[in-house]
């Protein structure tokens, strides 16, 4: 129920822990923006039936108050900023899809554009860790489908990475690290690899 900082010697420091005086009910996952404001879900306790998950912005400074981005989510899971700023995508992992979330700047939904679906997911149950390149393009690790899926930053699918089929479907998290896109499977807990084609942001 909090998100916290670990620094080098263990040290843990409390970010947040409440909204409003209202306790958190489980965070799950982060987007560190160039700024170092946070991005973060909230998706305890929503479904597709009960769409209540929210998506918060800690403001780099940690001392001004949290701001919300919405509180209508279904099962907000994973979470990324595309690389100029202006979209925050949120894995809605109850809805299967992607949903887009316009930004005027960091932490602010902008009013002059409508929220939309990024992205529907085909099979599996839905969508967890996410990552974008620098390009735009948006991958995500799909839960109980056994892949990561590749989409333009127009929302069009250009890509899937398939896990071999001797692994488990749960494609929970990814991460670029030195030429390669690393992919866990919490299943079997197995961790992949497979070259990068783009480079990271």
């Amino acid at each position: 129920g909090r998100l916290i900082a670990i620094d080098s010697h263990g040290q843990i420091t409390v970010l947040a822990d409440q909204y409003n005086g209202t306790r958190f009910n489980e965070p799950n996952d982060l987007w560190i923006d160039p700024q170092g404001g946070i991005y973060f879900t909230e998706p305890n306790g929503s479904s597709v039936i009960r769409p209540i998950g929210r998506v918060y912005y800690m403001p780099p400074s940690r001392t001004g108050e949290l701001q919300l981005i919405g509180d209508t989510f279904a099962f907000p899971n994973g979470i990324v900023l595309s690389p100029d700023e202006t979209v925050l995508y949120v894995g809605e992992y109850a809805m299967n899809r992607i949903t887009g979330v316009p930004l005027s700047s960091p932490g602010m939904v902008n009013p002059g554009r409508v929220p939309w679906v990024f992205a529907t997911m085909v099979g599996g149950i839905g969508p967890d860790g996410m990552l974008v390149d620098s390009k735009g393009n948006v991958y995500t690790a799909h839960y109980m489908a056994g892949e990561v899926v590749v989409h333009n930053r127009f929302g069009f699918q250009i890509g899937v990475i398939k896990l071999p089929a001797d692994a488990g479907m749960g494609s929970t998290n990814i991460v670029f690290r030195d030429g390669y896109l690393y992919i866990t499977e919490a299943l079997k807990n197995d961790v992949w690899r497979v070259p990068a084609k783009v480079p990271p942001m």
